[in-house]
């Protein structure tokens, strides 16, 4: 048995940060433990799965909490005419967002970005950073895995492709991501 403390602990030793910002996000994760912990057809192997991506995603949290307050100018950046594409899951949203990152005049949110995002990557690297290389490279490995099990394909998104606010949003645990998990 876990708890959301004990998670945040374990995010607070990967990260040596302990400052995870407003507690918006403590009652979703509770809420999420308590269920995963007594749901009869969660195998421990999925359990212990899952909480690591609670620790992934307080671990980025507490990146992203550290990285405001060491630099405050980024809360007075101004982001002109931002675009913002709406839909429930299934109605086309990520293929939008696709077509939207293909204007060269526009930052799309990339996959990896969304869940390792500090340090906050260069326009220049934005697809040749390290950790889009390792995401994809692992991705290949998932794929490759799948199809010689001749598994069906999940929603799948490349590392360096455009992706939702979904994945920041589970940083503060109340995304439908988690249930759909």
């Amino acid at each position: 048995m876990t708890s959301a403390e004990h998670l945040a602990d374990r995010a607070s030793e990967h990260t040596g940060l302990t400052d995870f910002g407003p507690d918006s996000w403590r009652e979703g994760l509770e809420i999420l433990v308590r269920e995963l912990q007594h749901s009869p057809s969660v195998t421990d192997s999925g359990r212990e799965f899952t909480y690591g991506q609670y620790v992934d995603a307080l671990s980025n949290r507490l990146r992203v909490i550290d990285y405001a307050k060491r630099h405050p100018e980024v809360s007075e950046e101004n982001i002109e005419r931002p675009l913002v594409v709406l839909g429930m899951p299934r109605t086309g949203t990520t293929v939008a967002n696709y077509l939207l990152d293909q204007d060269p005049e526009r930052r799309s949110l990339l996959n990896w970005e969304a869940v390792d995002s500090i340090p906050p990557p260069t326009t220049a690297t934005l697809r040749s950073d390290p950790r889009c290389v390792t995401k994809l490279d692992r991705q290949r490995e998932t794929l490759n895995a799948l199809i010689a099990a001749g598994k069906g394909f999940p929603h799948w998104e490349d590392a360096d492709g455009p992706t939702e606010c979904i994945f920041v949003q589970s940083q503060d645990f109340k995304a439908l991501l988690w249930e759909s998990t």
